[in-house]
């Protein structure tokens, strides 16, 4: 009931064990062979001089979804500098790089102009003010939800908020 409990005193090793350390041999042997086959391909020549096209980095791709800002940026002169005439287009380089837009806080400025008639001079006339969610509150409904967001759904503090849109 012990040697159930606890295992076998002794770490001898059992015989379907023996084989487990020449594996790793065998893999290491593997490795050397392909690096073999590798430079004896480069000594007959098969990739004299390198490969035909340029590494290809994979660097992950954007999203599609997400909104291109292009920006062309064109040499200061398109004419031969040996005074041939206009050169041509012949292709370009294009890069692609992700980038971001921090919040951004504005002003919203409502004017609400009066009108009064100079003849009359009776009733002034303006618009009807926009309803507010706090009433005479500075902040406009796309703040607050904001700040709500911010501090159920990324479950960032009032405090911590606040250090933030000091900056």
């Amino acid at each position: 009931m012990r040697r159930e409990k606890f295992g076998a005193k002794s770490e001898k090793l059992r015989p379907d064990h023996y084989h487990l350390p020449l594996e790793d041999v065998e893999i290491a042997q593997g490795v050397l062979d392909a690096a073999q086959e590798k430079a004896a391909a480069i000594i007959q020549g098969r990739s004299r001089g390198g490969s035909d096209q340029a590494p290809h980095r994979n660097r992950g791709c954007l999203p599609a979804h997400l909104p291109q800002v292009e920006r062309t940026i064109e040499p200061a002169s398109t004419l031969c500098p040996c005074g041939c005439g206009a050169m041509t287009k012949i292709g370009e380089d294009v890069s692609k790089r992700l980038d971001v837009i921090p919040a951004q806080w504005r002003v919203l400025v409502t004017r609400r102009p009066k009108y009064v008639c100079r003849r009359c001079s009776g009733a002034i006339v303006q618009a009807h003010a926009p309803e507010h969610v706090v009433p005479g509150g500075l902040p406009t409904e796309a703040a607050i939800a904001h700040v709500i967001v911010c501090k159920f759904g990324d479950h960032t503090p009032f405090y911590r908020q606040a250090e933030i849109y000091a900056r």
